[in-house]
């Protein structure tokens, strides 16, 4: 009987994996459906790749002011590629803040045309250099508008508050902390020696206020170069320079003589691909902040603490609204049902914080809790939490942690409330 009985619960186990698989199945037999009927809202006219000449490479890139899709010359580079700044889907509205380095091939999405489209995947991405002996490194500290100059100075303030404590001047040891939550996707930043040479301290006991708002946003942690862009091309594009870079050609013939190419994958970490002789890499900070923004019209989610910061570096001029509806805007021309839910992702920090300050606002918050939490002697962090856990409910609500703050002697915290209080991935 014993034998029998494992036989039948046998059968019943792989009659129910079988319902299951017919039921995944009929699941996915439907979201293809599903999928089809909504291809037909958007168009598939005139997507064939249009071909350019390799010339185009040698010459500067248009901008915005100064040449349009309408009057730019038939033989330059502005017919081909174009501002990041520029692109928008079908009754959309574009992100005009974006970098000027950042530029999109009419192959990858054509802004002529109309009607609802797909855009491409990101998956290749052309560093440029049109001339290397014109590449030049800019020397510009951050540029505010008087708005975000004025939310700067609130959150640094606050900042400034839980960092001196009272005294007058930023000790080396309270630098040392700020350098590694503001610029911790900068390894080459993080020495306060070079901090206090940057703004004229050396030989100090600290900072001022005005010394660090002049090391924020001092142009040594935003290194840029004049000239070189970053462009998102079509995998045809890519494969077509790829073939023209790895041809062997006689000395003198070679159509990329001074002109900077690499090609990078940006599900490859960003990695190069083939490159041209005359490039040279550029600045960290410029080509990090270029691939996070690639991978957010790519739509990805998921972003580590570093690259978060990076990436709303290259948004911080925009509204946290129009990232947000922009983003939405992305997921819902994409295949990948995954992309729309992003609420519990990384990627909401962006839509959350308006300025890299504000990311370094409740970072400092993080590390001066956690240090006056680890001076307090002869009570743990349960029992503090237990403390303050008034109803007994095992979390705590807004206003008891304004007490427990209060309580621990925190200076310049705002009030807290539920809609303010930071997305979980802002501690990094």
């Amino acid at each position: 009987r014993s034998q029998a009985g494992f036989h039948g619960e046998q059968e019943q186990e792989q009659e129910q994996e079988h319902e299951q698989e017919q039921q995944r199945q009929q699941e996915k037999e439907q979201e293809i459906e599903i999928e089809k009927f909504a291809d037909l809202f958007y168009s598939r006219e005139e997507e064939e790749p249009s071909p350019w000449p390799l010339s185009y490479l040698r010459l500067p890139t248009p901008t915005s002011e100064t040449h349009t899709a309408t009057n730019t010359p038939p033989e330059h580079p502005g017919v081909v590629f174009y501002p990041a700044r520029e692109f928008h889907l079908f009754k959309r509205q574009p992100l005009r803040t974006l970098p000027p380095d950042l530029l999109l091939s009419c192959n990858y999405f054509n802004r002529r045309w109309s009607g609802f489209r797909r855009p491409k995947n990101v998956i290749m991405c052309l560093e440029w250099c049109p001339d290397v002996g014109q590449v030049r490194r800019l020397d510009q500290p951050l540029a505010l508008t008087a708005k975000e100059s004025q939310a700067m100075h609130t959150q640094l303030r606050q900042v400034w508050n839980l960092l001196v404590q009272g005294r007058p001047i930023l000790d080396q040891w309270a630098l040392a902390a700020l350098l590694r939550a503001a610029f911790s996707d900068c390894p080459e930043g993080l020495s306060s020696t070079l901090a206090l040479a940057l703004v004229n301290a050396t030989g100090r006991k600290g900072l001022s206020y005005e010394n660090l708002v002049q090391l924020l946003s001092h142009p040594h942690y935003r290194q840029e170069d004049q000239g070189r862009y970053f462009v998102l091309v079509s995998l045809a594009e890519a494969e077509s320079l790829r073939r023209v870079l790895q041809c062997r050609l006689p000395p003198g013939q070679d159509p990329f003589a001074g002109t900077g190419l690499a090609l990078r994958c940006v599900h490859a970490k960003n990695d190069v691909f083939h490159a041209s002789k005359a490039f040279q890499k550029g600045p960290h900070f410029q080509t990090r902040r270029a691939l996070q923004l690639q991978r957010y019209f790519d739509c990805q989610t998921f972003y580590k603490a570093t690259e978060i910061v990076t990436l709303l570096r290259g948004l911080q001029h925009e509204d946290p609204l129009a990232r947000r509806i922009f983003f939405q805007g992305m997921t819902g021309t994409r295949r990948r049902p995954g992309a729309a839910d992003w609420a519990d992702k990384p990627i909401a920090v962006v839509f959350q914080s308006s300025s890299e300050f504000t990311l370094l606002m409740h970072r400092m918050r993080a590390c001066w809790l956690w240090s006056t939490l680890s001076n307090i002697e002869g009570l743990g962090v349960q029992q503090l939490f237990d403390t303050f856990d008034a109803d007994r409910s095992g979390v705590l609500e807004p206003e008891a942690i304004m007490r427990l703050l209060a309580g621990l002697g925190c200076h310049g915290m705002p009030h807290i409330t539920s809609t303010t209080t930071p997305h979980p991935h802002v501690w990094g």
